[in-house]
């Protein structure tokens, strides 16, 4: 299913067809149109709080456990925020943004935070951090963040019983370079996998039930190759590409390290939402693309009824948040892919 969700939605009327195609670039409109598709347009500015406004007297105080580590090293550790009630829970593991250089796990945006009050755990987990080193060699540059993410997940499900979490309900999330890390890890569970990993880890499953992945990169050779300095420079951070610069990466590394490499029958439900104005992971080369893959891996389109592969898109830049972006549709997919009761 694909979605356009808008805070002008109620002054589009019968001129959204226009509005749009005044709007955006032409080829996001190009993009859009080949996919042939009805967009459905929401009202939510209207609809929702501000970013980061509570519900008054409906949010019941999360038990969180913070700095849990699953492995050895400091960046390896968690946060986890449990919901009222005995579960057993299912659990969002959630990945933050940063451009794979930056960034820390206490960060959740609250449109996953909310999802404590609707009987959602919430994990939120740190992965080492791409870098150079003072001799200029990359440190940490892929897969070692996969791997981590690999560990994570691994650790989540054999400790399940002691936080009253699901095991069999386990969705994978991820922001901008935390969402690459996400799809690639719920495409291509166990292919990135740290060599000291203990033997009771490795017994673990690192599949997912279902992945989110909100202004994500998915097509790294396309990404390497737009005018974006940014862009850029976390792309060759993160691959360690040579002299720092992203356009001497191979075509292999490039393609090793792009979830829609890895697509196939196997890959699990996903819920993606992008931005139509974003200019750092554009709509029309990263999301929509790899929203047409991903159900076609699934045997399934866009248009499917019921589809278990939904693309958002939002009048929004690079930042997804209660103002610009339909939260509503995710919490609908959610439930669908994790069922009830939630404990």
């Amino acid at each position: 299913m694909i979605r356009v969700s808008s805070s002008i939605g109620v002054a589009m009327g019968a001129n959204r067809r226009n509005l749009l195609h005044r709007t955006f670039s032409p080829t996001l409109r190009r993009a859009l149109n080949g996919l042939a598709l009805a967009l459905t347009v929401s009202a939510l500015a209207l609809a929702v709080p501000a970013c980061g406004a509570p519900g008054v007297g409906t949010t019941p105080t999360p038990r969180v456990l913070r700095g849990v580590a699953y492995g050895p090293l400091a960046a390896q550790t968690l946060d986890i925020r449990l919901p009222a009630g005995s579960g057993p829970f299912p659990v969002i593991v959630y990945l933050h943004s940063g451009g794979w250089t930056t960034g820390d796990h206490r960060y959740v945006p609250d449109f996953l935070l909310d999802q404590v009050a609707r009987g959602f755990a919430v994990v939120s987990a740190d992965y080492r951090l791409a870098g150079t080193a003072a001799d200029g060699t990359p440190v940490h540059d892929f897969p070692t963040p996969d791997e981590d993410v690999d560990r994570a997940v691994r650790f989540v499900r054999a400790h399940a019983g002691d936080w009253s979490i699901d095991p069999n309900r386990i969705v994978l999330a991820g922001a901008s370079a935390g969402g690459q890390l996400a799809l690639l890890a719920a495409a291509a569970p166990g292919r990135f996998v740290a060599t000291d990993l203990p033997a009771t880890l490795r017994a673990v499953s690192p599949g997912v039930q279902g992945v989110m992945a909100f202004v994500a990169p998915s097509d790294l050779a396309t990404m390497a190759g737009e005018d974006n300095e940014m862009a850029q420079d976390s792309l060759a951070a993160y691959l360690g590409c040579p002299a720092g610069n992203a356009h001497r990466c191979s075509p292999e590394l490039l393609r090793a390290a792009s979830p829609t490499t890895y697509l196939g029958t196997g890959a699990p439900p996903a819920y993606l939402a992008y931005g139509l104005t974003d200019t750092l992971v554009p709509a029309a080369t990263q999301g929509i693309p790899l929203a047409g893959q991903w159900a076609a891996a699934r045997g399934e389109t866009l248009t499917d009824p019921g589809a278990d592969v939904v693309l958002e898109l939002a009048p929004a830049g690079h930042n997804l948040d209660l103002t610009n972006f339909d939260h509503t549709t995710m919490e609908a997919w959610l439930d669908a892919v994790t069922g009830a009761p939630r404990g």
